[in-house]
């Protein structure tokens, strides 16, 4: 069976990787354990040691640079970037035997390289609103002091499942002025930089939109955040995988099921944005979980659904190990999300998941 280049990249350890850049003049700015830091040789000769902003993640075995690229790569295509900064255009095939490895087998470098503008593609779309703010603007916490936690307030989402110990822990209160349960977000470092009301008037213009305060709408980018991974990067980061969904509640009802084992986050749609996958090596994930809520009626629905996830993430199975909840059997509501009714339904639909 022939080898394809994950399984070239997962040959090389992480000293193979600083041996390999050590006998291209590259030594490391600094080290932990699980990342290292190189000069920018991706788009700077070797000798050029003035930016440290390339960095290596042990788990996932790629780089991503920091500046100019603003890419992710593997060692191989390092290795072309920088033989063709001297002056000298290699092939894929040549690139993995500079790093120590024999390869008798064809190497199809139109698919490498077509992966890789997917990928780049995939980091531009963010299929954003026009009106949602591109960069992030952190807020004051003091703004959530504005809102109220009393438990009669947040009853409807008690009743659904959400313990009342979870909706302290992701700070989620309620504005009596508007009538919404107020749901912050966090980067992963914890810092505020939005809030999404839940409004619970029928006559109300949307059913969730970003909070008001001052006259400004506190709204954030979407494509650049994942909602609850300030809570959950611990457990994440351990078990290397993590469970996408679509909305807030859901990543809240996994919490109150697994507690501190808790490895969702929400996406806030149906978008995986450049952003969202950087964090995601960021914390060292291998493995990707989508469930999505279920929006389909028919098997035929299925495999229409099952065809558009399997072109967005057909690029990611040289990144990490992806497989997609579907619900064959329609025992989900219409529209809920896989967690939605219990955790044995969750972990029966786990076990019969689709592998990319």
């Amino acid at each position: 069976m022939a080898k394809s280049i994950r399984d070239y990249r997962e040959m090389l350890s992480a000293e193979d990787i600083k041996r390999i850049l050590k006998e291209h003049g590259v030594d490391p700015a600094r080290e932990n354990h699980s990342m290292i830091v190189y000069p920018t040789v991706c788009h700077n000769p070797a000798h050029d040691h003035s930016s440290h902003k390339l960095y290596y993640y042990k788990k996932n075995n790629m780089f991503k640079c920091y500046t100019e690229c603003n890419a992710v790569f593997d060692i191989f295509e390092l290795i072309i970037k920088m033989r063709r900064n001297a002056g000298e255009e290699i092939s894929l095939r040549r690139a993995i035997q500079i790093c120590g490895i024999e390869n008798n087998e064809s190497i199809d470098e139109n698919e490498y390289y077509g992966m890789r503008e997917q990928l780049d593609y995939l980091y531009e779309i963010n299929n954003s609103p026009e009106d949602e703010p591109t960069t992030i603007k952190v807020l004051s916490k003091e703004v959530m002091n504005r809102y109220i936690f009393e438990l009669p307030y947040l009853n409807p989402w008690i009743s659904e499942g959400i313990s009342p110990e979870t909706l302290i822990k992701y700070n989620i209160k309620f504005d009596p002025v508007s009538n919404a349960i107020v749901i912050p977000y966090y980067t992963d470092d914890k810092e505020l930089v939005g809030i999404r009301g839940r409004f619970l008037n029928p006559e109300a213009k949307a059913k969730y939109m970003p909070m008001k305060y001052n006259g400004e709408y506190l709204a954030h980018p979407t494509s650049k955040i994942l909602f609850g991974l300030d809570v959950n990067k611990e457990a994440i980061k351990r078990l290397q995988t993590v469970i996408l969904f679509e909305g807030e509640k859901s990543v809240m009802k996994m919490d109150s099921i697994y507690g501190d084992n808790n490895i969702s986050v929400a996406v806030s749609g149906r978008n995986l944005s450049k952003d969202h996958l950087a964090l995601l090596t960021k914390y060292g994930v291998q493995n990707i979980i989508l469930a999505f809520d279920r929006d389909y009626k028919s098997h035929k629905e299925i495999e229409k659904e099952l065809n558009e996830y399997m072109e967005i993430f057909k690029y990611a199975k040289n990144f990490f190990n992806v497989s997609i909840i579907v619900d064959y059997d329609f025992v989900l509501e219409h529209k809920n999300s896989p967690i939605e009714q219990g955790k044995e339904l969750f972990e029966k639909l786990m076990l019969k998941r689709i592998f990319l």
